[in-house]
């Protein structure tokens, strides 16, 4: 009993009382057919955030979804991203409302 309290104590949770839209996935240029490409990742903002007021939320965008539950390591640069895995990535966005990190929502693209 005393393990299961101390999981539920410690477990991050997302309580977001708002909904996001799914990002669409990505395409770029790839002249050298190599998979590797650059990115605007911040082509995805207006799509989550349909029908929010971008004033009042905040998008990042994260490696993996432990990363982005943690809001930890997010994208300096998300308008100018190289994935590193070939056609496979997969991008976790996080929207979080203003500056309440314990209400948030993530989604996840390629």
């Amino acid at each position: 009993m005393k393990k299961l309290f101390k999981l539920l104590f410690t477990r991050q949770t997302c309580t977001a009382g708002f909904n996001i839209s799914q990002p669409h996935n990505l395409t770029a240029a790839d002249p050298d057919k190599d998979g590797i490409a650059l990115f605007d990742l911040t082509l995805n903002n207006d799509v989550v955030l349909e029908g929010l007021d971008i004033t009042e939320y905040t998008v990042s965008y994260f490696l993996t979804e432990k990363m982005a539950h943690a809001n930890k390591n997010a994208y300096a640069a998300p308008w100018k991203y190289t994935n590193s895995i070939p056609k496979k990535e997969i991008v976790f966005v996080r929207v979080s409302l203003g500056v309440n990190l314990e209400e948030y929502t993530i989604a996840s693209f390629r």
